[in-house]
């Protein structure tokens, strides 16, 4: 793509005056004729993400606007305005990103169309020294997406004003669409120019990526990767002679360096959430990542791999290519950032175990998971010591219990959520004592009675776990039984569960 290379954008680099303001929306729904996108709102929060991290944006100026319809797109541009008004023109610039449906001339927002001559008007209101503008929409029928605008074209602007202006991207030029990937968790332009953004797009490794840098690795890897179908384009009305800084590396809270080598290509997920952060080819780049623990999969001709690692806040992780444990390509597209290295959790810690005809009391829980993607299977132990009154007596029950069962994990952040169930088995021992012991004890008669039983039946769980570190779990949970036992000579049900709290491992 020689007119990617040509291109240069031309602002000052960020001085310590600046102020950038960003909106980013992604709105899934479209007209009432479009099928639903599935990562456009996820989109957007990843944008924000980048530029609030590396971008120079504070968090405070940082609009974000998920599942947006119109209003609430002009309402985001609105507060913008509003933002940029409380410092210089000269010392504001102002981002916009859009992910979701659209046309030639218009937006597609939850049923409506806004026009793109009223997003340029919202956009060219916001006092600023330049704007920026980037739009990954969809036309197309199904999951792809596109925007149609012009062709692509070489721009080398270096004049000696001040730098301003405006610069305008899209994710295809007319008749193209343009792409979501379930396999990526996002738009395939967008993809591309965040991993840009994190260090994959510093061919000079000065630490700086410009918009020309993050815009080139954009263009020519969404080109290759839909085999020429769908070719990003750009407008841009500029002027000044020092390109723009989009991102600083150096601000990162942590750093990734990963093995060099031709024809590899990283992966790096965040966990557990197995959210895509970055992808990356085999040459020497820093990658900027959050603190935290991440899964990076290699995949190359005959030696896949993966290999989770921990990196904390300032620190620059070196992975080393003998820490990868293989894995087959089969695997690695299978399970995306689902697949872990450390698989297994064990836990235990104490309960509070209560029953539906009033019983209440301690417990203990404790077991086994193994993850596999993200579905999992396990054991689990609980021992309870309940108690309740009845008109004559108390009644005393301890219970000793094991079930296997199995479920669906879903990730966000630090957070692990569990949903299953399965069948269980329990023994029961329960004392009746009672309320005129001593006048029986006194007569001769006994004072207590015990019974033991064995049932079985299903169960649910639903169980939150935080990791702190690496290796730690937090974890807190709800589980409910229904139990069939012999009482009395007749089969009965009966129903209770316990509320968990506990502390685990993963390994």
């Amino acid at each position: 793509m020689k007119h990617v290379a040509a291109l240069v954008l031309l602002a000052a680099a960020p001085a310590a005056a600046e102020v950038r303001i960003l909106v980013s929306a992604g709105s899934n729904i479209g007209l009432a004729d479009e099928t639903p996108l599935r990562w456009a709102d996820r989109d957007a929060a990843r944008v924000a993400e980048v530029m609030t991290r590396l971008g120079g944006v504070a968090s405070g100026d940082a609009i974000v606007r998920a599942g947006a319809d119109v209003a609430a797109l002009e309402q985001a541009l609105d507060h913008a305005r509003d933002l940029a008004a409380r410092h210089r023109a000269e010392d504001v610039v102002v981002f916009f990103y859009f992910s979701g449906h659209g046309d030639e001339g218009a937006l597609h927002l939850d049923g409506a169309r806004l026009p793109l001559a009223r997003i340029d008007a919202l956009v060219e209101a916001v006092p600023a020294r330049l704007r920026v503008v980037v739009i990954d929409a969809c036309r197309t029928a199904g999951r792809d997406k596109g925007l149609v605008r012009g062709d692509s074209f070489e721009v080398d602007v270096r004049r000696a004003s001040g730098p301003a202006g405006t610069v305008r991207v899209w994710s295809s030029v007319a008749g193209e669409a343009a792409q979501e990937s379930d396999a990526l968790g996002g738009a395939v332009f967008t993809h591309y120019w965040l991993s840009g953004l994190a260090g994959a797009a510093d061919e000079n490794r000065d630490r700086e990526v410009t918009f020309g840098e993050a815009y080139d690795h954009a263009a020519t890897r969404t080109l290759g990767r839909s085999a020429a179908a769908q070719r990003p384009s750009f407008e841009t009305d500029l002027r000044g002679e020092r390109s723009l800084v989009v991102t600083r590396l150096d601000t990162a809270r942590a750093t990734l360096r990963l093995p060099e080598g031709d024809g590899v290509r990283y992966l790096v997920y965040r966990l557990p959430a197995g959210t895509l952060l970055v992808e990356s080819d085999g040459a020497p780049r820093p990658l900027a990542v959050p603190p935290g623990r991440l899964l990076v999969q290699r995949r190359a001709a005959g030696r896949h791999g993966a290999v989770t690692v921990a990196v904390a806040a300032g620190e620059m992780r070196a992975v080393g290519a003998d820490e990868f444990e293989d894995q087959t390509l089969e695997e690695l597209l299978r399970k995306g950032g689902a697949v872990e290295t450390d698989p297994h959790r064990v836990w235990a810690g104490p309960a509070l175990a209560f029953g539906a005809r009033g019983e209440v009391g301690p417990g203990l829980a404790a077991g086994w998971r193994r993850h596999d993607g993200a579905l999992f299977y396990g054991l689990r132990l609980g021992a309870a010591s309940t108690e309740r009154t009845t008109e004559d007596a108390r009644l005393e029950e301890r219970s000793l219990g094991l079930g296997a069962e199995a479920g669906r994990l879903w990730r966000t952040g630090d957070w692990e959520l569990a949903a299953g169930g399965g069948l269980g088995a329990r023994g029961l021992e329960q004392t009746r004592i009672r309320d005129d012991a001593e006048r029986l004890r006194a007569a001769g008669f006994a004072t207590e009675e015990t019974f033991r039983a064995l049932g079985g039946g299903p169960f649910a769980a639903l169980r939150a776990d935080w990791a702190p570190a690496t290796w730690a779990r937090v974890g807190v949970g709800l589980v409910g039984h229904a139990l069939g036992l012999r009482e009395d000579g007749a089969l009965t049900v009966r129903f209770d569960g316990a509320a968990e709290i506990d502390f685990g491992l993963a390994f």
